[in-house]
């Protein structure tokens, strides 16, 4: 076997076509086995079928709609250090200034409908994060929209003193931290203080 791995396949896959799957790989130089292993891999998943590794020894091949349903590798690192790849991975995308719903719903349009779409999105409120399972190659992608829109909004803001007078500043500041989540605060800079002497509440 060209991986070097055992796999295993359910008694129905998608018919291939007449002749079976004929992958053409020509490059000066030659082509290496990792490349002609993730070449195949596109090919199956443009054909409805998916890889999905188990360890070092064996894989699966499975109806690419049913990929997330047979526990598919956990990225912890970046997905940005592995090469681009039709293979069906899971990856647990944490947030630190976007809400995670409002991340998850910028996802919609995004997803790979023959891997599950928008399925395959399970919001992680507690955590502000997202898991999401598509191929390596959308997973990429996704990260790369974490990197450009998780960040804190820093243009056109003003600041405001509120001035108490039937609370003292520190307590109140202390009740406004416990209602808001920390994405909330991080969102809009996280700049809120208490000045007891003046007894306000400065946001900025």
């Amino acid at each position: 076997i060209y991986t070097g791995r055992n796999i295993f396949r359910p008694a129905t896959l998608p018919v291939p076509p007449a002749g079976g799957f004929n992958v053409m790989l020509s490059r000066p130089g030659g082509i290496t086995k990792a490349d002609a292993i993730r070449a195949i891999e596109t090919v199956l998943e443009l054909n409805g079928i998916a890889v999905v590794p188990i360890d070092d020894k064996f894989m699966k091949i499975v109806q690419l709609a049913n990929a997330r349903q047979e526990s598919p590798p956990i990225i912890t690192g970046s997905t940005l250090e592995l090469p681009s790849t039709s293979r069906v991975a899971t990856k647990i995308f944490q947030l630190n200034f976007l809400p995670a719903q409002t991340f998850a719903n910028s996802l919609n349009n995004l997803m790979t409908g023959a891997v599950g779409g928008t399925a395959n999105l399970a919001l992680l409120t507690t955590a502000n994060a997202v898991m999401v399972t598509d191929t390596v190659t959308n997973l990429q992608r996704i990260e790369k929209l974490v990197e450009t829109i998780d960040r804190p909004i820093t243009s056109n803001l003003a600041s405001k003193a509120f001035l108490l007078k039937n609370a003292r500043a520190s307590t109140t500041l202390t009740a406004i931290r416990n209602a808001l989540t920390a994405a909330q605060l991080a969102q809009v800079g996280g700049q809120i203080s208490a000045d007891d002497r003046a007894n306000q509440i400065l946001v900025v």
